[in-house]
């Protein structure tokens, strides 16, 4: 899986990310309607989640 980073129309990364819910939580529904519940990942809430300022800032391989 690669994880890019989202931009907006002007080229700058946006602030909320749809990959973010891979690490907070939450529910993604795909373009065909099917619904995938994920659940909060520990890094979320490490040093008053303190790491997620980061996510979304730099392209990731998993």
């Amino acid at each position: 899986m690669f994880l890019s980073v989202e931009v907006d129309q002007y080229g700058d990364p946006v602030k909320n990310n749809s990959n973010r819910v891979l690490f907070t939580g939450g529910k993604i529904v795909s373009r065909d309607g099917n619904t995938t519940h994920y659940s909060k990942l520990k890094i979320a809430d490490v040093e008053g989640g303190k790491y997620m300022s980061h996510q979304g800032k730099y392209p990731a391989i998993n």
